[in-house]
């Protein structure tokens, strides 16, 4: 497994927290769609100033992303090298791609509605 994997994974995450297609996510970045093909296909490395512009299209700081990837590479590192629960790598790819969209859904079902109600309570007239 390599860096541009655990990228991969990281920018499919952000893409996530919107359920944004691809082509969503290059025009609110304002980078070409292929770009973000590339990189979650793992065939390359966007840079820190891309990261940045995607983390900041979907609304999430930086660090979001940074966070993501550091926890990709601790699982691919006690997971994917070495198995002593039986995961293959392949399986360490299913269980991010699977954490990923669950972190997606609690998003979509608690944090976003209980934000709506919030804003919704700030802004009531007294």
């Amino acid at each position: 497994m390599d860096e541009r994997e655990d990228w991969g994974l990281t920018v499919v995450f952000l893409r996530g927290f919107r359920r944004w297609s691809q082509r969503d996510l290059a025009t609110a970045a304002g980078i070409h769609q292929s770009l973000i093909s590339l990189y979650e296909r793992g065939k390359d490395v966007p840079k820190r100033a891309t990261l940045e512009r995607l983390a900041a299209a979907v609304g999430v700081p930086y660090s979001v992303a940074e966070e993501h990837h550091a926890f990709v590479r601790r699982v691919r590192t006690r997971y994917g090298e070495r198995s002593p629960t039986g995961f293959a790598p392949v399986d360490v790819d299913a269980l991010m791609a699977s954490l990923t969209a669950s972190v997606c859904r609690v998003l979509d079902e608690t944090v976003r509605p209980a934000a709506a109600d919030l804003l919704r309570g700030l802004r009531a007239p007294e």
